[in-house]
């Protein structure tokens, strides 16, 4: 039996046959030898028209019983079958039209019932698109009679049928599959499934669709078994049906995805319960979409009342492009669950799997069995370099049921096979003990903060929260070119009133916030999805909607079941009044968010210290106001904030003056404590500003060095050079600055070699103090990307607005003209200080610093030399999630950011070690308080020294409360840079010592966009420098609702393993203090229960004999 004909032949006297299910009651048969007789008709039917064997026939014939019959006509003759759903709208017109252009000499078979409608529905259409395919089409009226009919020559080889999908893009793709393909799975899957123990079979999946057609119908035809097929549409007007029949008919095989167990559990959930006997089902093939195994637990759980075993579904993984299956769980046996750290799930990751069930990170994954006989499958990363077992990579397969290629589609088949012949599916996942477990779709993949989603994470953990409104959910990840990320898009299909879905908008948000660290920004309601033939969604085609504008998202003001206003987020017309639309719409920009109701707490959606102060800088702007920052905290929703503004004062609005062209400019008091700071030590490099990427894929290098040529002609700032004009520092803009990147092509071995001394001193009196290389990774596309520029002229929030606008200019976008240079800022702030002298927030750091200032004595492992070493490393450590959730309680509990917790025990940490209740802990800070400056680039960065004071006998509480108003109070004045507090006040300055603080606090939150670039995948990498302006340093990383602290130290001072045990003391008092918030100071411990009973608990009178041995 080499072909699907033999096959089919073998049958033509066989009794056995088909029952089509047309409803409780009522049924056909079908026997394989009628079916033979049927087939033998319409194939005479089809040559007396003309075709000839090896031309495609296209399908449109809704009738399950005609649809088989001419499929196997089809085989009879060496036609190539093609079919696909039948045309229900103009879209589907569309796609009709699509594959026939596709193919050589299409015939286009429309079955009795779809005549009319088919035909009124391309009338609807264009002149181009009638003739196309109104010539095409042949109408079979009746074949009752046999006829003579040619069986023509052919081979195993030859193409019996192409399987269109639609894919990722929406395109059609032809999966050209042979005779040799199919035999060769169902043959692996006869062995696989036990074949000769499986009596008969039952399917509601359509006949268009591989899994239905393939996977159930040929397969049971070639096991010579009896099968039943239900329409379709009538499982999805009855799905309770699908076990009715199962039970009353001893079915051994059936198959569903997802969606068909959640379908009928729904239906299930509304009854009184069913007489069902399900004990002859043996398998349940589960495939079609990513497994769910809480959807099939439920499933199992629910019908064992009726006998149906535990170990029946068989979760199974495959694809078109392998005829259907690829691999397939064992029989009788219970299918693996994973629970997995996200965080590990990226390409060339070992995963790691998680033990505490409450751990956000937390992700189940099913196994999908061991591989096909007729298959081979390996794990390979980026670079096709297979991977070991546990390790996350691309999934490609070859053998025999692989499919020919894409039909007259050279350039995509040769795009689907490596160079080796191995076929790359665009599946990501791993190996464990030969089988196999798929955490996702690379082409699905969402990349935000630096990490990989996929869509079913979101979904899993809407699913959790078993909220009744939610029955179907899916999630798409969309590119926001205008904030440079992707972002997330949540649908949910209803029939319901969306002003019943109040509680529920807040639930999602909250939901995916905590498992998820993402704030969600758009929800969007449908009547029903986008869905293939098979039941699966459509992702790309509400990305598609989504794009189109045919569906929107809104705003929701007012949040409660009892009353929603909905609102279209670009134009808010019904909001009651010029301030709540100038709020919301602020919010909406500096938060990212799309999705946001007046009863919001502005902490929970995403406001930290930074975005406060951006907030507050537009507000003012836009609404005329005096507005502080306090307000944001103070008032714990946005419907307070508005309110607090409705009773304010307006005050008149200043916007900065463009500066006259000169020959040089001054510096900015910013710019003149770093160019002092270089003539210190003018082969530093501690001020250099430095970013690595790694870009897979293809870069147009021509244009990759003109954008930065353009980025670098629209800012002053990075044509910059400094020199000193009659005793003057001074700044000088050049007209013309040629920027040159440097390009080279060099072995991943030398790359990284490069990388490690790429960051160098810069000559401030050289524009441009920026330098950028690309290298090119010899033998593989992929290149990095490595970038340093000196402080002087950027800072971090410079460096997103380079960065955004890098993807613009690359993607071919225009920018807006900027509208006001680096050097408007100088020259402001010296007319400023000039005019006024910021009089109130001098004397507020004057009263702050007033008295004699403690210097921080921290134990030092080398004593401090008269010259202050700026050589230094770090040590990183993460909080953990866990940790993490309770740290963001605290602030949210107590209306504060995580800045305000952290800096509150990081000073609790260093009065542990030094017994000191008076600390000075430098912090830096935008400096953009004018929103006039918010697209400048240039160094704006203002250092504030925080004095606090953590009383031993105090509560921590109360200390948090106290450094809460301390920042407020900063944030107000900062304006006042810390040149100037240096002039004003008396402190003792120390040889080998930076002025008034040593350490120093830095919560990362510059929002620098990822790179995100069509064709090009781009993963940060971190450059080494080796290098620190302060005795010790703890800068914060917040990401995916995990906490990254590093500790930068001066070597000069401390040796790696204080640090090491310092970061533990420090894990130790973060735990000590969220498990109770009201401790006493004097009763925090920074030490492990270890260390707690090698040292004897000291009294406080005796602190001054208290030395910590560091090498415990």
């Amino acid at each position: 039996m080499n072909t699907l004909r033999d096959m089919f032949d073998s049958l033509k006297n066989n009794d056995r046959g088909i029952y089509f299910i047309k409803g409780d009651k009522e049924e056909s048969y079908l026997s394989y030898k009628k079916l033979y007789d049927n087939s033998s008709s319409i194939l005479a039917k089809l040559q007396e028209h003309g075709l000839k064997s090896n031309q495609e026939l296209v399908f449109q014939i809704d009738d399950e019983e005609e649809f088989i019959s001419t499929f196997w006509a089809c085989v009879l003759g060496g036609i190539i079958a093609v079919p696909i759903p039948v045309c229900k709208n103009s879209q589907d017109i569309n796609r009709l039209k699509n594959v026939v252009t596709k193919l050589n000499n299409p015939v286009i078979y429309v079955g009795e019932n779809q005549k009319e409608y088919l035909i009124d529905l391309i009338k609807q259409e264009s002149q181009e698109v009638l003739h196309l395919i109104e010539e095409r089409m042949f109408l079979l009226k009746n074949y009752d009679k046999v006829k003579k009919f040619d069986l023509p020559k052919i081979t195993p080889e030859d193409t019996v049928m192409i399987q269109f999908s639609s894919g990722s893009t929406g395109e059609p793709k032809g999966v050209e599959l042979s005779s040799s393909n199919i035999l060769s799975y169902t043959s692996a899957t006869y062995v696989a499934i036990n074949g000769p123990s499986v009596k008969r079979s039952l399917s509601w999946m359509p006949l268009t669709h591989n899994f239905g057609l393939i996977g159930l119908h040929i397969t049971s035809l070639i096991f010579g078994i009896d099968q039943y097929i239900m329409p379709t549409k009538l499982f999805l007007v009855n799905p309770l049906l699908w076990m009715i029949k199962a039970s009353e008919k001893k079915i051994s095989l059936t198959a569903s995805p997802n969606f068909g167990y959640m379908h009928f559990l729904r239906a299930f959930g509304k009854t009184n319960g069913l007489e069902l006997d399900l004990s002859s089902i043996d398998v349940i093939l589960n495939g079609a979409e990513p497994v769910n195994h809480d959807i099939c637990k439920k499933f199992i759980e629910v019908l064992s009342n009726y006998g149906l075993s535990e170990n029946s579904i068989i979760p199974a993984y495959g694809m078109a492009e392998a005829t259907l299956g690829i691999t397939i769980s064992t029989m009788k046996e219970k299918y693996n669950n994973y629970d997995l750290d996200r965080n590990f799930l990226t390409i060339g990751k070992k995963i790691k799997e998680v033990t505490d069930i409450n751990d956000n990170n937390k992700i189940s994954l099913v196994e999908a069995g061991k591989v096909l006989d007729n298959c081979t499958l390996r794990i390979c990363d980026d670079l096709g370099k297979k991977l070991p077992e546990d390790t996350v990579g691309h999934i490609q397969i070859k053998g025999p049921s692989v499919m020919k290629g894409y039909y007259n589609d050279k350039v995509r088949t040769e795009k689907a096979f490596t160079k080796d012949s191995w076929l790359i599916t665009g599946d990501v996942g791993f190996l464990r003990d030969n089988k196999l477990v798929i955490t996702g779709r690379a082409k699905e993949i969402i990349f935000i903060n630096g990490k990989n989603y996929y869509p079913s994470d979101f979904e899993r953990v809407l699913e959790n929260l078993k909220e009744p409104l939610i029955t179907t959910v899916s999630v798409v990840g969309k590119f926001n070119d205008e904030i440079q990320t992707e972002e997330v898009l949540v649908f949910i299909e209803t029939k319901e009133e969306i002003k019943k879905y109040g509680d529920v908008i807040s639930k999602i948000k909250k939901q995916i916030n905590l498992y998820m660290g993402i704030d969600v920004k758009n929800i969007i309601f449908l009547d029903e999805m986008p869905r293939t033939s098979g039941g699966k969604i459509q992702r790309f085609k509400l990305l598609e909607m989504f794009n189109t504008g045919s569906i929107k998202p809104y705003i929701l003001k007012d949040i409660s079941k009892e009353n929603i206003d909905i609102i279209d987020i670009i134009v808010p017309k019904e909001i009651e009044d010029e301030v709540e639309c100038i709020v919301m719409d602020v919010l909406y920009e500096i938060l990212s968010i799309k999705y946001i109701s007046q009863n919001d707490n502005l902490i929970e959606i995403g406001m930290d210290s930074l975005r406060a102060g951006m907030i507050i800088s537009e507000l003012n702007k836009r609404l005329q106001v005096n507005l502080e920052i306090k307000t944001l905290f103070k008032h714990k929703t946005i419907k307070g904030v508005i309110n607090e503004i409705r009773r304010m004062d307006k005050t008149k609005y200043k916007s900065i003056e463009k500066t006259k062209k000169l020959q040089y400019y001054p510096l900015s008091s910013q710019q003149k404590r770093l160019y002092t700071l270089n003539r210190i030590d003018p082969n530093g490099t501690s001020y250099n500003i430095s970013a690595g990427i790694h870009l897979y894929g293809e870069i147009d290098i021509e244009k990759f060095i003109d954008v930065f040529n353009i980025i670098v002609s629209r800012h002053e700032a990075l044509r910059t050079s400094f020199k000193l004009i009659d005793g003057t520092p001074s700044q000088i803009i050049n007209d013309k600055v040629k920027f040159n990147v440097n390009y080279q092509k060099l072995s991943r071995e030398d790359a990284e070699n490069y990388k490690k001394n790429f960051i160098s001193p810069f000559n401030l009196e050289k524009a441009p103090l920026m330098k950028i290389t690309l290298v090119k990774i010899e033998d593989v596309k992929e290149y990095l990307l490595l970038l340093d520029m000196h402080h002087i002229i950027s800072d971090g929030t410079s460096m997103g607005l380079i960065v955004k606008e890098f993807c613009s200019l690359y993607e071919g976008l225009e920018l807006p003209k900027t509208k006001l240079q680096y050097r408007d800022y100088t020259m402001w702030q010296n007319k400023e200080m000039k005019d006024n002298g910021y009089e109130v927030q001098k004397n507020y750091w004057k009263n702050i610093l007033s008295d004699e200032l403690p210097l921080l004595e921290m134990p030092l492992d080398y004593e401090r030399g008269t010259v202050q070493s700026f050589e230094g490393e770090q040590v990183k450590v993460n909080v953990g999630t866990k940790l993490a959730e309770s740290l963001y309680d605290i602030a949210l509990e107590n209306e504060m950011t995580l800045y305000m917790v952290l800096i509150g025990a990081y000073s609790v940490l260093l009065s542990k070690y030094t017994m000191q209740e008076d600390i000075l802990i430098g912090s830096p800070i935008s400096g953009r308080s004018h929103p006039d400056f918010d697209s400048t680039v240039g160094m704006f960065v203002n250092t504030f020294v925080l004095r606090a004071k953590p009383a031993s006998d105090m509560s921590f509480i109360d200390f948090l409360k106290e450094i809460k108003e301390k920042t407020f109070e900063a944030y107000e004045n900062q304006d006042y840079q810390f040149e100037w507090i240096l002039k004003d006040i008396s402190y003792r300055k120390k040889a080998g010592r930076n002025p008034l603080f040593d350490v120093m606090f830095n919560m990362q939150n510059m929002y620098i966009p990822e790179i995100k670039l069509k064709n090009l995948r781009c993963v940060p990498c971190e450059l080494e420098n080796k290098t620190t302006k302060f005795d010790l340093s703890l800068a914060v990383n917040e990401k995916e609702r995990d906490i990254i602290l590093s500790f930068i130290y001066c070597t000069k001072l401390f040796k790696s393993e204080t640090i090491e045990k310092l970061s533990e003391h420090f894990i130790n008092l973060l735990n000590c203090v969220t498990k109770d918030i009201n401790i006493k100071i004097n009763e925090i411990t920074i030490l492990s229960d270890e260390e707690l009973k090698k040292y004897k608990v000291i009294d406080k009178k005796n602190k001054d004999e208290i030395k910590l041995d560091f090498n415990f």
